[in-house]
């Protein structure tokens, strides 16, 4: 199966949020992510939809990088290129 990435969008997150898992799997629902999923300024740089080849919703792609003590690096720095130490 082949996805297609977009930049994320008002009505995407929403339909994100609105998944629900049944235990023990329900650990992964979104809810719990809507500050993440929600924040605009990330949309189409490091959170995007997955669309899969019918153009339906089928997830989404977070990107981003983890400094050497394990916290997620800004998307500032991120973009001034300040990522020595850092995984993605």
């Amino acid at each position: 199966m082949r996805f297609h990435f977009l930049a994320m969008t008002a009505e995407h997150a929403t339909c994100i949020l609105n998944w629900k898992y049944p235990p023990p799997y329900d650990l992964y629902d979104y809810d719990k992510a809507a500050e993440h999923i929600l924040d605009s300024v990330g949309w189409g740089k490091t959170l995007f939809a997955a669309l899969d080849e019918t153009g339906a919703l089928a997830g989404e792609l977070t990107l981003g990088f983890l400094d050497p003590t394990d916290e997620w690096v800004s998307l500032d720095d991120m973009q001034a290129g300040r990522l020595d130490g850092c995984i993605l």
